[in-house]
């Protein structure tokens, strides 16, 4: 298992220039106050219950791949270094890797798929290690799956 930190590093590395295309203008009427809201704290500054949200909207109803790029990387890290919060996480295996395979994912630079897969392995492996106690984690072993057929 890779180190936390050397992942989380990799993520903002791979994904430090990664925009966005987020913008009131061009979201579902219902989420304009919400994307005002975010505009307005500041897209670097953007909470772990904002990302999630972000994430989970992306791609359907608010803003497209980029978004989905940019809220991920830094959802991923979110979950990296506080795994705590990942129970209450509306964003999970079965919302996000459907919507790598939509942002085809395979088409992604090298670099972003490293770090993707490397965080999404790390992520799965630390739910595995988590539920041993508690039962099983079908959801992580979904995430196992999906990066082994990537690599």
């Amino acid at each position: 298992m890779q180190e936390p930190e050397v992942v989380v590093a990799r993520l903002g590395e791979a994904f430090a220039d990664q925009p966005h295309d987020l913008r009131a203008d061009t979201v579902a009427p219902d989420r304009r106050p919400w994307v005002e809201a975010l505009e307005a704290r500041g897209m670097d500054r953007l909470s772990p219950q904002d990302l999630d949200l972000l994430v989970f909207r992306a791609i359907s109803t608010a803003g497209g791949v980029p978004t989905f790029k940019y809220a991920l990387s830094r959802f991923l890290a979110v979950m990296i270094e506080a795994p705590a919060y990942a129970d209450a996480a509306t964003s999970d295996a079965y919302v996000i890797l459907p919507k790598l395979d939509h942002a085809a994912f395979a088409d992604w630079p090298p670099r972003q798929r490293r770090a993707i897969l490397d965080a999404l392995e790390l992520w799965a492996d630390r739910r595995i290690i988590a539920a041993t106690s508690l039962g099983d984690d079908p959801e992580a072993k979904a995430i196992l799956d999906w990066v082994a057929a990537q690599r």
